[in-house]
């Protein structure tokens, strides 16, 4: 477990007979202490982790597992390979908040990029457009939010916007097409009139 990562939970139970995988990312790495020197014992995880993720997941990062977990020789002086499974049982608040701020970013089409969605300035964009829950999951979270075309980009707002507060006023996605192009549609359907 990485020292600067002070949000992940470490699962500490008993360990098991199982000894813990590292990925490449960590592999050579002490997972108590995040130090590339001299591993000195193994790292035994518990035996819920070790039948959770099959024995063969990352016990940091949860990806596959490519070599086993050590501790450095300085960890196994100060003991700390004896409080409990190394392995971690959150993915810390840093990496969860990334997942659903990537979730809640509105998305816009390719006639919309590089457009503020408030002001529909060509300026270049300082914050992301964020989309309300019901926004998100009607469209799927891949449809524009001006246009409802698909979304090809990350929905921003200008610096402008951002300093006058525009980005605080709510969901930006448009729930109605505008009269002009609702009436073209019935007039179109109408008529029987082809695209």
């Amino acid at each position: 477990m990485a020292r600067h990562q002070a949000d992940l939970v470490r699962c500490a139970r008993l360990p098991g007979v199982t000894a813990g995988r590292v990925c490449a990312a960590h592999d050579g790495r002490c997972v108590a202490y995040d130090s590339m020197v001299r591993p000195a014992a193994l790292a035994r995880v518990c035996d819920g982790c070790g039948q959770r993720g099959g024995g063969e997941r990352c016990v940091v990062c949860r990806a596959g597992g490519v070599a086993d977990a050590c501790y450095c020789k300085g960890c196994v002086q100060m003991e700390k390979d004896r409080d409990g499974c190394p392995a971690v049982v959150n993915l810390g608040e840093a990496r969860t908040d990334a997942f659903y701020e990537r979730n809640t970013a509105g998305r816009v089409c390719a006639a919309h990029d590089g457009r503020c969605v408030a002001c529909d300035s060509m300026v270049r964009p300082a914050a992301l457009a964020r989309v309300c829950d019901g926004c998100g999951q009607r469209g799927g979270g891949e449809r524009c939010v001006v246009c409802r075309a698909g979304g090809v980009a990350d929905a921003c707002y200008c610096k402008g916007c951002v300093q006058m507060e525009k980005d605080r006023d709510g969901c930006p996605a448009v729930v109605n097409l505008g009269e002009a192009r609702t009436d073209a549609f019935y007039e179109r359907n109408k008529y029987g009139l082809i695209k």
